[in-house]
């Protein structure tokens, strides 16, 4: 990703409080992990997070000391409640939370209030702007109907495509990250990133290229827990799959 490129995605970070994390389906865990260091980054930088297709569960079970809360993955939603104006001048707007309920409370200043001219309208919060990993256009509409209700879309200009050609998704997503946050010091984001690395290295059984081992030493250097990342890559291996020394 060139200079202009990285402007464009700091610009749309910064200005955006809501994201889609798109990913294929059927993805593999180092495409899953570097989605997943994207999140964690955003939700340290309190932005809501929304993601398709889920986390597999077997994914889960395997990574789940590295990684954020599973359970977070709604769609905000709001209700706007619509009093006609008229004769009703409103004074003040209060709340009581019950054990039963949640009762608000509509104070005027003269006049009544005709309940039956009350509007309630519920409202699905948008998208401010989407990351696609692995695809080269928007998951289909029906897909995105899994948040129970259609979500709008940003414009084109907000929706970024990242693949792993020339670099992986590990290290683009750090560049990323390190362009919003040169001093990252979120143990949990650069351990994601590091795991991302290394169980893309270890699925293709390559080994480190000098960039990927240069960003490999930062991300240690930045507090990513190595020891855990390869007992679980490492436990998971069959044996065929174990190194041979």
């Amino acid at each position: 990703m060139n200079g202009e490129q990285m402007e464009k995605i700091k610009s749309i970070i910064e200005e955006s409080h809501s994201f889609g994390l798109f990913l294929k389906e059927d993805p593999k865990d180092h495409e899953l992990l570097a989605r997943e260091a994207l999140k964690s980054f955003l939700i340290k930088k309190e932005k809501t997070v929304l993601y398709l297709p889920d986390n597999p569960e077997s994914f889960i079970k395997k990574w789940s000391s590295l990684l954020t809360d599973q359970n977070s993955n709604n769609a905000p939603n709001s209700i706007s409640i619509h009093i006609p104006k008229g004769q009703t001048k409103i004074k003040e707007v209060t709340y009581e939370d019950t054990d039963e309920a949640l009762d608000l409370n509509i104070i005027t200043e003269n006049g009544e209030i005709n309940p039956q001219e009350i509007v309630f309208e519920p409202k699905t919060a948008n998208i401010d702007a989407v990351f696609c990993f692995c695809l080269t256009t928007l998951p289909e509409p029906e897909n995105l109907k899994r948040f129970n209700k259609q979500i709008p879309l940003p414009p084109k200009e907000k929706i970024i495509f990242i693949n792993d050609n020339e670099e992986t998704l590990a290290q683009k997503t750090f560049t990323i990250i390190k362009t919003l946050e040169n001093d990252l010091s979120d143990n949990k984001t650069v351990s994601l990133l590091f795991a991302s690395l290394t169980s893309e290295r270890m699925c293709s059984y390559q080994q480190s290229r000098e960039k990927t081992l240069e960003i490999e030493k930062d991300l240690i250097r930045l507090g990513a827990d190595k020891k855990i990342i390869s007992e679980i890559i490492m436990e998971s291996l069959s044996l065929d799959q174990l190194p041979i020394i």
